[in-house]
């Protein structure tokens, strides 16, 4: 955010301290050495501010270096204030958390936007200092590589537009599940439509049987081999169900429908699509760079992008885990605490195990 605008300022300064300095040296051969005072009157800032020699390409000249020095100083100070505003985004979203969603999507909309601003600027000032200097100091201009390097920064501006701008395309969220019916398991749809009513909210529209060691529920259309899910979708996990005792199965039920009746997956709906997005284009961004060094146009993307996701990965953490907890005292009167307890205790330990199950599998599997 500031090494390239303090550098493009530095240029453009030099720029200016050429020209007077030469302009200094054409004055004193022609009415001798001034004194400081008369040197403040005549430097070259005063004489351009005439209107009949503005138009000169001296003038012209040291008028573009200045041009240059107040665009370093504008893009320097946006960037620096583009991060202020997420670090404020993110205190106030962490103050109040109904704010978040807002908050969070304004700030990766001006972290994405900005930044593509900035860089054009940039890119811009950086082929006009780049003029000045060889204008200046050699007296003449290479158009041809001028004209490349303005080019080539063009074409990583657009790449980075085409980067920062994935983050609001929408996520697709694929799971390697069956949907089950009310006529295939009886028995699971009763059961959820019974803790569904206890806990005073809809049941799910779609059940989804998998193996990953996850029970959730979500209102985000979901892609399964055969289908897509529309409304409320519940998630369990196989090899959870055979562990757990009904009473159990209960208490897991109940804590995922408390998030439906607290209108979390609302919240969901709008806010982990847009984060998973920003994830998402930070990950191919990441990926491009790795398998392609000429992606160094994106670089910049990376930082910036990932500050305004991690400023407010706190707050989403303490908002679900605030829900977390108002979900499991909303399935408190529907399930023993005893229940509750065990459901806990063997969720918490498949998860760690699943990926020892996983590594057998394939040994087995050779």
């Amino acid at each position: 955010m500031l090494i390239l605008p303090v550098a493009l300022w530095v240029g453009a300064w030099i720029v200016e301290a050429r020209m007077n300095w030469v302009w200094r040296d054409v004055v004193e051969a022609r009415y001798g050495r001034l004194t400081a005072e008369e040197w403040a009157l005549v430097r070259l800032e005063s004489f351009c501010d005439q209107p009949e020699v503005r138009g000169e390409d001296v003038c012209s000249h040291f008028t573009y270096a200045e041009l240059s020095q107040l665009g370093s100083l504008v893009t320097g100070a946006g960037g620096v204030a583009l991060l202020a505003f997420v670090a404020w985004a993110r205190g106030a979203a962490r103050r109040d958390h109904h704010r978040l969603l807002g908050l969070f999507r304004l700030s990766l909309a001006l972290a994405a936007l900005g930044l593509v601003g900035l860089l054009a600027i940039q890119g811009v000032n950086l082929v006009l200092v780049l003029y000045l200097l060889e204008v200046v100091f050699i007296e003449r201009f290479h158009l041809f590589i001028l004209a490349g390097i303005g080019l080539s920064g063009l074409v990583a501006t657009l790449a980075v537009e085409g980067g920062v701008l994935s983050v609001f395309q929408p996520v697709k969220v694929t799971e390697l599940a069956v949907a089950v019916t009310p006529e295939e398991e009886p028995e699971l749809w009763q059961v959820a439509r019974e803790v569904a009513r206890e806990v005073g909210t809809e049941p799910p529209r779609t059940i989804l049987l998998g193996l990953e060691p996850n029970c959730y529920v979500t209102e985000v259309p979901v892609r399964y081999p055969g289908g897509l899910s529309q409304g409320r979708l519940l998630y369990l996990s196989l090899p959870l169900l055979a562990i757990l005792e009904r009473d159990e199965l209960r208490a897991v039920l109940a804590h995922e429908f408390a998030h439906f009746h607290g209108e979390d997956t609302a919240f969901s709906r709008r806010f982990y699509p847009l984060y998973r997005g920003a994830l998402q284009a930070l990950g191919n961004a990441a990926a491009a760079l790795g398998e392609n060094p000429r992606s160094i146009a994106v670089l910049p993307a990376i930082p910036v992008l990932g500050y305004a996701v991690a400023a407010f990965e706190v707050a989403a953490a303490e908002r679900s885990r605030r829900r977390e907890l108002e979900a499991d005292r909303t399935a408190a009167p529907v399930a023993s605490s005893l229940a509750i307890a065990t459901a806990l205790i063997k969720v918490h330990l498949a998860g760690p195990a699943w990926p020892f199950y996983l590594c057998r599998l394939q040994q087995w599997s050779r």
